[in-house]
């Protein structure tokens, strides 16, 4: 039997099984919808992730970028200014890199070369502190280990 004869004999039976027969295409488009929404989500989700990943990479070259800038440019003013290595300490130069003014950067090393200049050895008397309060004669210590060596 066709449709068509189907339909003509009992319409009501016809009607029941196009009914079913939507029902069952509507649930497997939905279905199929649903299966290709669950996917979008997941890729979504995903592409979301790398995005978050890309953009803290992005950042962190960022960062080191204006670092490695910031260094170049503390030691371009550190040759500018012609202050000799070794007075340059580890520390000073810590102090250099975590100062973003560079107008402040070039005072502090304008104040580190007059420091630089005004040190001026003594040639009669050196002294190092040792311990608070107490000062050793650096000379003495020096004739004393010259007449060792020259014992030897």
């Amino acid at each position: 039997m066709t449709l068509a004869e189907l339909m003509a004999k009992d319409p009501q039976a016809y009607a029941e099984l196009h009914k079913e027969a939507v029902a069952l295409a509507q649930a497997s488009v939905k279905e199929s919808f649903d299966k290709q929404l669950a996917e979008a989500d997941e890729k979504l989700v995903k592409v979301t992730a790398e995005k978050v990943e890309l953009a803290k990479k992005v950042d962190e070259y960022e960062v080191k970028e204006k670092v490695a800038k910031h260094k170049e440019e503390i030691e371009a003013a550190i040759k500018e200014s012609a202050i000799e290595v070794q007075y340059i300490t580890p520390i000073f130069r810590t102090v250099l890199e975590t100062e973003q003014d560079m107008t402040k950067v070039k005072e502090y090393l304008e104040d580190r070369k007059k420091l630089v200049a005004e040190a001026k050895p003594s040639t009669t008397v050196h002294t190092e502190q040792v311990e608070e309060g107490k000062k050793v004669d650096m000379d003495a210590i020096l004739k004393k280990v010259a007449q060792q060596v020259k014992r030897k």
